[in-house]
Parts: structure tokens; sequence; C-alpha cells
């Protein structure tokens, strides 16, 4: 039998990661995340935290994502052979035997809710009452603490946070000719500037 190398590499590096055990326990608790519901709001203001079932479904209700005119496809849906192949193709066409587009580079993702921009359209939605959200800063540290190491995973973790980071985040984008310059004090409409809180321990 013949497997892909990328079979293969997201689980050799979760395993050089973290040392797993029969009787390995959550993530949250192996890593020291506080995500209790007291924790959560402590940090999260209550105009905040109804956002993820405002309409009242589930996370897993959301809308298919629809492609309206003049919008097209990014990438025409990929030809498939009949036959199987040995392995995994990277960008991930043809992976599903059903339909050899799902999972494939420059697809849409469905949503887990609905969508609720500030202005409708493109801008950072708001909390519940029109105020600004939290820091996400801010929610980082509250949730995290400040540990700076861990007994239970080694340097490798962060290159295997960053092989599932990239390849969920790597989507197209668009820039403005000749780019965007994001600064501090005057922030570009296409920038979202993050708020570092005072009492931050490392900035």
């Amino acid at each position: 039998m013949i497997l892909h190398s990328l079979q293969l590499t997201p689980f050799l590096l979760l395993l050089a990661a973290t040392s797993l055990h029969a009787d390995s326990v959550s993530v949250s608790s192996r890593f020291d995340f506080n995500f209790d519901d007291a924790n959560v709001a402590a940090v999260l203001p209550a105009a905040v935290l109804p956002a993820a079932s405002i309409d009242g479904r589930s996370l897993a209700a959301g809308p298919a994502p629809t492609l309206q005119p003049p919008f097209e496809p990014c990438s025409p849906k990929p030809i498939c052979p009949n036959t199987p192949r040995t392995g995994y193709a990277p960008d991930g066409s043809c992976n599903n035997l059903v339909d050899g587009g799902r999972g494939s580079v420059n697809r849409p993702y469905r949503r887990l809710i609905s969508p609720a921009y500030s202005d409708g359209r493109n801008s950072p939605r708001r909390a519940t009452n029109g105020n600004e959200l939290p820091s996400p800063r801010l929610i980082s540290t509250s949730m995290a603490g400040s540990m700076a190491s861990s007994t239970t995973a080694s340097s490798i973790m962060p290159f295997w946070g960053q092989y599932i980071v990239h390849d969920i985040a790597n989507t197209p984008s668009t820039t403005r000719t000749p780019g965007v310059n994001c600064r501090c004090d005057r922030p570009d409409r296409d920038c979202i500037n993050i708020q570092i809180p005072r009492n931050d321990v490392q900035f």
C-alpha cells in the first residue's frame, strides 16, 4: 500500500508535538485553557455572548455559501478521473469521491452562523448593543493566561499549528492597488487594528 506523504504529515507532526496517552484529557485542560462559562462571561460582555445563537439556530445550521451575479466561483469545478488515485491531491481537488470540488482550493466555506457585518456588507461586526467587540488580544490572554512553556508539547507544535492554520486560512484575498498602509493612528477602512490592553504581559 502506497501512502501519499501529505496523508502522514499532520499525524506525525501531532505525535511529535504532543505526548499522547490512552487516558489523554481534553485540549483545554492539557494546555490550561479556561473556557468555562464563568471565565468567558468575565471577559465578554453580555451583549456579545448571545451573538453565536442570535438567530436561534445551532452552529451547524448556517447557510450554505451562495454566489449571486456578478460573482462567480473562484475556480471551476475540477474534472476528476474515473479511476481513484492512490493518494490525496495537495490542492484538495477530487479528494471527495462524491463531490470532487468539496475541500478543494478556491471554494467557498460553509458558514457556521449567518453573517453579522455592522454595515450589512463587510465591516467588522459589533455587539448586539452596537458597541465594539472586545480586543481579540484581551480575549486570548484572558482565556489562555500567561503560560509561557508547556511540559506536554515540544517546540515542533507551533509548526504543526501553522500547517493547520495556513491550510484553513489560505483563501483568496484581494488587495487594492498599490496596497494598503495600515497605520495605528489613522487606520484605513480595509485595516482592522487590534487594541493591546495596557496591562498586557508581553507588550
